[in-house]
């Protein structure tokens, strides 16, 4: 089998050859959004019809047949859309489907199938730190619906701006949307600052259409409001919020900040219960995402309202405010139904009841999220030193993404295991370059991962295969080498690491835009 034919995620089943299938148009009343997506590609004169038979045993797998006579699609709802990737992926294969021979496109005859080893298979982007459009969403969504990733997680609030205009909330996109600078250096801390406004909005409309966009890739999109810390451009709106009260800027720095929810509050916990539920109404979500990661602590040991607070409760641990604010947030959202996400480090102990978002190990965190996994406790795993797309090559290598193997030590239940997602924070990401450079790539080996068990991972394969069809999968063709992807150890390497950790996280890309492949000879 030629490799470079395989669809990436690489299926289970993958038996074509002999004959083909012509057809201009493929017609499927049930999933016509979906078709066109395929039809965009075809050319030509004929029809194929596309049977769908949903089965429910089968959950997320697939198996499509191609015959002479037509597509036949057989899998569970989930699975009814990876089968349309494949179907979108040999379309454009080369000489294996999708080409002209003067008869107009054709696919290949024979079958493709596979299931995946998660059912959640996501990526994040941060939306705050450096606002992307609508367009550039759509086109992660696509990239995302090629290489079968199913869940979208929208960072769309954090310290350095609040990204949805809300017609209840005016204050939020007036000022919350808006800062007067952006700080630039390394991982460690900020050399300066831009000195140049930065802002930006979503609207109503906006989200509705990335909606629309995603329900017909078969992706779900997962709103996150980060809180009661990270909350700053909030609070520069609604001061009141805070335990100070104190009016303050939308702040263009980064890192962990002060500005706080004021858990004692309870006008300030009800306008977070608002504000969620105006998002869920938006989004019409099925999860949320509540955040809880990175929060100060200092100011509410000091807030009267917080000391009365834990007086009124019997609390002992300011930690234990957290928990609290928690279980408002969660125990509103689920009335309505809707599954909570919220990070590792904010969960004081295990709630079965929540999905523990595992992005931090240190400090013994890996070590509990293996213990509430096998409390039965449900579990995305996104570890910042596999799947944080915003960090450079010299710290992450494509190959170490690509290896991630997520059974832990003592773990017993992997089955609460939800699946994998990498994260892309953008304090560092300001355009669709940047973005492009750090992301790709690594989308790519996360499908694989999440489809694949190890065994059946093989890295020059997984290369050979996305170097034949990278404009399919990212629309463009970067072509960064494997020197790049995978920096040779050495005196090199760790210098170019130094300089994006202690002054320019942006470094190593800027060295590649300006050499390019000389860069690393």
């Amino acid at each position: 089998m030629n490799n470079n034919k395989l669809p990436i995620p690489s299926p289970g089943e993958y038996n074509l050859g002999g004959g083909r299938l012509y057809a201009g148009k493929l017609v499927c009343p049930s999933y016509a959004g979906t078709a066109e997506i395929i039809n965009a590609r075809l050319s030509g004169p004929g029809e194929a019809m596309v049977q769908v038979e949903i089965d429910a045993g089968m959950g997320e797998g697939y198996r499509v047949e191609l015959t002479e006579g037509g597509v036949r699609i057989r899998g569970g709802e989930p699975g009814i859309y990876s089968a349309f990737s494949v179907l979108a992926a040999l379309a454009g294969n080369g000489d294996s489907g999708g080409a002209s021979d003067g008869k107009g496109s054709w696919f290949p005859l024979g079958t493709v199938s596979g299931g995946p080893q998660y059912g959640y298979r996501g990526i994040m982007l941060d939306v705050s730190r450096h606002f992307f459009p609508k367009e550039e969403v759509m086109r992660l969504l696509d990239i995302m619906f090629r290489l079968r990733l199913n869940k979208f997680h929208w960072h769309i609030a954090d310290d350095q701006g609040f990204r949805i205009a809300l017609k209840k909330y005016p204050k939020l996109e007036e000022i919350s949307s808006k800062r007067g600078y952006t700080a630039y250096g390394g991982f460690a801390g900020s050399r300066g600052n831009d000195g140049t406004p930065c802002g930006g909005c979503y609207s109503e409309e906006d989200v509705r259409d990335v909606l629309a966009y995603a329900a017909v890739r078969g992706i779900e999109i997962i709103p996150e409001l980060d809180m009661p810390g990270h909350m700053s451009a909030i609070i520069a709106a609604y001061p009141e919020l805070s335990c100070s009260g104190e009016p303050l800027a939308v702040p263009g720095d980064f890192g962990i900040l002060d500005n706080v929810l004021c858990i004692g509050n309870d006008a300030a916990l009800e306008f977070m219960k608002g504000l969620v539920h105006a998002l869920c109404d938006l989004f019409e979500a099925k999860t949320f995402h509540i955040g809880f990661d990175e929060v100060k602590l200092d100011h509410l040991k000091s807030c009267p309202k917080c000391r009365a607070r834990m007086r009124a409760l019997g609390i002992k641990r300011v930690e234990g405010l957290k928990v609290y604010a928690k279980d408002q947030i969660r125990n509103s959202l689920q009335k309505r139904g809707i599954r909570v996400i919220m990070y590792n480090d904010g969960m004081v102990e295990a709630d079965p009841s929540v999905v523990c978002y595992h992005w931090l190990s240190i400090k013994g965190l890996l070590k509990k999220t293996v213990s509430r996994i096998n409390q039965g406790q449900p579990v995305i795993l996104a570890n910042t030193s596999y799947f944080y797309m915003d960090y450079p090559y010299v710290w992450t290598p494509l190959k170490k993404t690509y290896r991630f193997n997520p059974f832990f030590r003592n773990l017993t239940m992997p089955e609460n295991i939800l699946g994998l997602e990498a994260p892309l924070w953008t304090e560092y990401v300001a355009d669709h370059g940047k973005l492009a450079f750090n992301a790709y790539y690594r989308m790519a080996a996360l499908a694989e991962i999440a489809w694949c068990g190890e065994a059946r991972r093989s890295y020059p394969d997984f290369m050979t295969a996305l170097r034949a069809r990278e404009e399919y999968y990212f629309g463009e063709k970067l072509n960064i080498p494997d020197r790049v992807l995978n920096p040779p150890r050495g005196l090199a390497r760790i210098g170019l690491l130094k300089e994006c950790l202690a002054t320019d996280m942006n470094a190593e890309y800027h060295l590649y835009c300006s050499e390019g492949k000389k860069a690393w000879e």
